[in-house]
């Protein structure tokens, strides 16, 4: 890695092969693929220098190649690890070469590199991409990780039919399907099959995990909560699944992961690469939060997220003259306007004649009212998976 930063350093070009070939080697992970993605990026776009010497020197916008991506990933040579990172990274997911790959990486019986092409998936508006994943929530030959991954992808879109898998012999199947269910909780045969489960003690103990999944997805109302922080830091002091919390994290009911990154995962919102690499988030890395948190203060930030702000992720507003108002994040200052990351992840910039105040918030840019999104199992489980980042 040290090799490989100083030849990107040094613009070394003619190294761009002999990289290749080291990055093909077994053992490699994600901190030295992101090394090399670096050094990629300044050997696909060196220095220019005016042939003369006499203006200034200035660099190309570095962007990685998409084309660079692509081959990476559907290079066999390559480490499985290798080309999970870069379909962790591909672009125009809808184009049918790209559509191919992913369907034969979530098919793959690598799990890693499936469960990378199945997160995907969930991202791409290709037309078969939900049947792909519902194919893979039902088969009960795939192993369970693949399973769980598959009816998570499906959270934004459910179909009814997965109702029939609350009866799957694998408990983790079941809780995720309830909680992928919840969009359908107008669908008369969700709702009779989640009420008859509830119905028969025998088949859904009162104290189950899945029972508070269930009573969760038939009437959120009906959970009883604290009232308070210190009610929830008791509530939620022990127990938890680590990998039900990974994706609660990155479920698209909570939405953790569109302004969180963790695990190299994450929608890093604001500028850079065009796939995200190395952009702007509008919250904090969470990827070794558990070394500097406790699980008082994890579940305090979550309950009363506005107590404390850092100052780097102070959320801004800007109000117009035109009596709209606007928030994000601002990343600088002009003396003829304002420019700002906005909550969609787009940036934008106001000009000064059209700004009547601006300032920052009083509040957090992460939302209050968390806690009421999850049921009480799935804030357990995302507070002990916070907890196990370190």
């Amino acid at each position: 890695r040290i090799a490989m930063q100083w030849a990107g350093e040094k613009e070394l070009r003619s190294l761009s092969e002999s990289i290749g070939e080291a990055a093909s080697k077994p053992g490699r992970d994600e901190a030295f693929f992101q090394t090399w993605l670096a050094t990629a990026q300044i050997l696909q776009n060196p220095m220019i220098v005016s042939p003369d010497d006499k203006t200034p020197t200035y660099r190309r916008e570095r962007k990685i190649d998409a084309g660079f991506i692509e081959h990476l990933a559907r290079d066999p040579n390559r480490p499985a690890v290798l080309r999970s990172l870069s379909i962790r990274l591909l672009q125009n997911l809808e184009s049918p070469a790209n559509h191919k790959l992913l369907q034969e990486s979530a098919l793959d019986p690598d799990s890693e590199l499936s469960v990378e092409a199945i997160r995907r998936l969930t991202d791409s508006p290709h037309p078969e991409s939900h049947s792909i994943l519902l194919q893979l929530a039902e088969d009960q030959s795939r192993d369970t990780s693949i399973r769980t991954e598959a009816i998570a992808a499906l959270a934004g879109r459910p179909h009814p039919s997965l109702a029939s898998l609350l009866d799957d012999p694998e408990p983790d199947i079941q809780l995720e399907t309830a909680r992928s269910l919840r969009g359908l909780r107008e669908n008369s045969t969700v709702i009779e099959k989640t009420l008859h489960m509830l119905n028969d003690s025998q088949e859904v103990p009162k104290e189950s995990r899945l029972r508070s999944q269930l009573e969760f997805l038939a009437d959120p109302e009906k959970t009883v909560r604290p009232d308070t922080l210190e009610g929830w830091q008791l509530l939620l002091e022990t127990g938890g699944d680590p990998e039900a919390g990974r994706r609660v994290f990155f479920s698209q009911q909570l939405a953790c992961s569109s302004c969180h990154t963790a695990e190299g995962r994450g929608h890093k919102l604001g500028v850079g690469y065009g796939s995200g690499f190395m952009a702007l988030p509008l919250g904090p890395d969470l990827s070794h939060i558990g070394a500097a948190a406790s699980r008082d203060v994890l579940i305090h930030s979550i309950v009363r997220p506005s107590d404390t702000i850092a100052p780097e992720y102070q959320g801004w507003f800007v109000k117009l003259k035109d009596g709209s108002s606007h928030y994000g994040r601002e990343i600088d200052q002009e003396r003829n306007g304002i420019q700002m990351v906005m909550l969609d992840g787009n940036e934008r910039s106001y000009p000064t004649e059209q700004i009547d105040t601006w300032g920052a918030m009083e509040n957090s840019l992460m939302p209050d009212g968390l806690p009421q999104s999850m049921s009480i199992e799935e804030f357990r489980d995302l507070i002990v998976y916070l907890e196990n980042l370190k």
